[in-house]
């Protein structure tokens, strides 16, 4: 899957402040757990990189021109850093490819 970083805003989709450990995701999988990998050069799964809550949302780019974001469609996690050079670390981190697994669960 596809990742991105942001910084900025003040309160998520669901309603509590940002912080480290906050992600956005379609509508649909707020409230789960995401356990986050990074995706290899291969396509294999490299090393744990931590867990986020699914508790924002967003709309994310729309290469395509249909009227659906990457993040509304579920193509794209977008994980809540504190700093701009935090979220410059994590894209240099994972190249913009994670592995993800969701589950039923809270942080």
């Amino acid at each position: 899957m596809y990742t991105t970083a942001y910084c900025q805003g003040t309160t998520t989709y669901s309603g509590v402040p940002v912080r480290a450990g906050i992600c956005a995701v379609k509508k649909e999988w707020i409230g789960k757990c995401a356990i986050v990998y990074k995706c290899e050069p291969d396509g294999s799964i490299g090393d744990f990189l931590g867990y986020w809550e699914c508790l924002d949302t967003g709309f994310g780019g729309d290469a395509d021109e249909d009227g659906v974001g990457s993040i509304e469609a579920g193509k794209v996690i977008d994980m809540y850093f504190p700093t701009l050079e935090e979220c410059r670390d994590w894209m240099k981190l994972t190249d913009g490819k994670v592995y993800v697994q969701l589950i039923d669960a809270e942080g």
